[in-house]
């Protein structure tokens, strides 16, 4: 049996990052063509970001890159740290940095990425569906928070823009710090609901500038909390839009995310309705690229020895595991015995002055003789000189 060795370029990245190690992390691997969807599932799984996404090719199919994102748990349809990031990776890395616009093929559709003469990178989402509304107190028991703390002005809805997010307004940052997800009920709550995630927010932040704070739990996706969803914020862009949450049709505001576990994050927003719908923008403002390095995948494969040299001139390199003949165990050199029949080599048979009987005493140094030892002497078995009584 051999190994064939699979090799992937992948890169590190922090989305919605305004400083290295911030922001939400993003692994990018390209060439996942050559991947099973096991393999990219056990891949994300190993590398635990909140999601990892995979570049099947390197260059377009219909005006766009096939992308795979997948979160430690399961594949998901779109998701936006993944999109911008994966964009970015694109831009910089295969179209040589000059393109203005970088055209993603989810499964949730093609997602464009727009990037501006700001320096942002603007993604444009799919228009959103507005679902079932809930009582607020059912979340209030699953966030374990009291009733008052939800902003009863605003509904407690599920909301979507290619993947669905229950939305819940609360009126305080103190609120938003103490709210601690109720596991059997949070499971109980998404059983029948087609959301899966909680965004939670409010009009109060950690950051002067900044407008909302927010804070998303995936659990069911593998993902206890989110440092930033991008996903889930241009629901909320929706959600603030249609329920005029400041009051107008149109908003451009800014979200933090991810401080309550150390990763702080900034979302810009930018949502506007119209006759035909409502049109989203989120951006991170900035992405820090990590690095990039080759994954290195082993894959077992049978090749016949005869034909191992003809294999081993090829590109694709052979790592070859020899089989190593048993190894016999040189005498008295390893083992839990060999100490033992070391000293059986340089001792003696003595006269036992208690059983007077004849027993056998090492003379290795160090050794202390089981008659001077502490603690009871148990009855062992002695040999006896020839003709003793």
């Amino acid at each position: 049996m051999q190994q064939e060795i699979t090799r992937n370029t992948f890169y590190i990245l922090d989305v919605f990052a305004e400083r290295k190690y911030a922001g939400n992390q993003l692994a990018v691997i390209r060439g996942g063509s050559a991947l099973s969807g096991d393999a990219m599932q056990q891949i994300a799984r190993e590398i635990n970001f909140s999601e990892t996404t995979f570049i099947l090719a390197d260059t377009p199919r219909n005006g766009g890159f096939d992308v795979r994102i997948f979160t430690p748990r399961e594949e998901v349809p779109f998701a936006g740290h993944p999109t911008l990031g994966t964009a970015h990776v694109i831009r910089t890395q295969l179209l040589g940095g000059a393109a203005e616009q970088v055209v993603l093929n989810l499964k949730v559709g093609q997602i464009p990425v727009t990037f501006g003469q700001d320096g942002y990178a603007w993604m444009q989402q799919i228009q959103p569906t507005f679902g079932q509304q809930h009582p607020a107190a059912t979340l209030a028991a699953v966030l374990g928070l009291d009733v008052d703390d939800i902003d009863a002005r605003f509904p407690v809805q599920e909301v979507s823009t290619g993947l669905p997010f229950f939305i819940i307004p609360l009126k305080r940052l103190a609120a938003l710090q103490r709210a601690q997800v109720e596991q059997a009920r949070y499971f109980d709550l998404i059983r029948d609901a087609v959301a899966k995630g909680l965004l939670i927010f409010c009009p109060e932040a950690h950051a002067a500038p900044n407008d909302l704070s927010v804070r998303v739990f995936v659990d069911y996706y593998g993902v206890p909390e989110d440092p930033a969803t991008g996903s889930a914020n241009g629901c909320l862009a929706a959600y603030l839009v249609k329920h005029r949450y400041f009051g107008r049709d149109r908003i451009d505001i800014r979200c933090e995310q991810g401080y309550e576990i150390g990763r702080p994050s900034l979302l810009l927003l930018r949502a506007a309705q119209h006759d035909a719908g409502i049109d989203i923008q989120v951006t991170p403002g900035v992405v820090v690229d990590g690095f990039g390095r080759e994954i290195v995948l082993l894959k077992p494969v049978r090749i016949d020895p005869e034909l191992f040299a003809a294999y081993a001139t090829t590109p694709v390199a052979i790592v070859a595991h020899a089989a190593a003949p048993p190894r016999r165990r040189p005498r008295g050199s390893a083992g839990p015995c060999s100490r033992w029949r070391s000293l059986r080599r340089r001792g003696a048979w003595r006269r036992s002055p208690r059983w007077r009987s004849w027993r056998w005493w090492p003379d290795r140094v160090g050794t202390v003789p089981r008659r001077l030892r502490p603690g009871p002497i148990a009855p062992r078995r002695t040999r006896r000189w020839r003709g003793s009584s």
